[in-house]
């Protein structure tokens, strides 16, 4: 249903399927690289709709929800080696927040299977907000972690002469509980 053509108003359920690589066109400068997989799934939007730049601060107002299936998901993120690969996930999207359940996938050789929230990860995406929030739990039979530790090259702000912080970018505020069987790190093993 469409409303107000003044300032056109949006209530649809939607079913979208997308090749990964397709959606790359919709994100300006996207930060992931050699994406591949699928996405498949039902929407509700409720909101304004705009056919210019005005829709990206629309979609942070609207009231939206989601369940996307993901298959056979692999990329880079920026000019990172390493492989991030998700076999299948599900996420349930209320608004900006995605709730993601058994989550399995690699980081390279690190095998990693992740329950918690994602917020502002989509509005981030396009660039409606500076920051994403990850919070959760992570369990891993296997983790590299000097691998793993190579994801603070990413963070474009990082300066030699600055003082460490985090190996992680600042974009990124996370909150995660690690429950790791096998930890590596060079000759250190756990």
């Amino acid at each position: 249903i469409i409303t107000n053509f003044n300032q056109y108003h949006l209530i649809a359920d939607l079913y979208s399927s997308w090749k990964l690589k397709e959606l790359e066109a919709f994100i300006d400068d996207s930060p992931f690289k050699n994406l591949e997989g699928s996405v498949d799934g039902n929407i509700h939007y409720n909101g304004n709709l705009s056919f210019d730049k005005k829709m990206k601060g629309y979609i942070s107002s609207s009231n939206h929800y989601a369940d996307w299936n993901f298959n056979d998901v692999s990329f880079n993120y920026k000019e990172s080696p390493l492989s991030f690969i998700f076999p299948k996930s599900r996420w349930a999207i209320k608004n900006n927040l995605v709730e993601i359940e058994n989550n399995k996938f690699q980081i390279s050789e690190s095998d990693l299977s992740f329950t918690g929230e994602i917020d502002n990860l989509l509005l981030y995406l396009i660039e409606e907000k500076k920051k994403i929030t990850i919070q959760g739990r992570v369990l891993s039979e296997s983790t590299k972690f000097k691998e793993l530790f190579t994801i603070k090259d990413i963070n474009e702000e990082s300066d030699e002469n600055s003082e460490f912080i985090s190996v992680l970018p600042d974009w990124l505020d996370v909150n995660i509980e690690f429950h790791i069987h096998k930890f590596n790190y060079e000759n250190f093993n756990a």
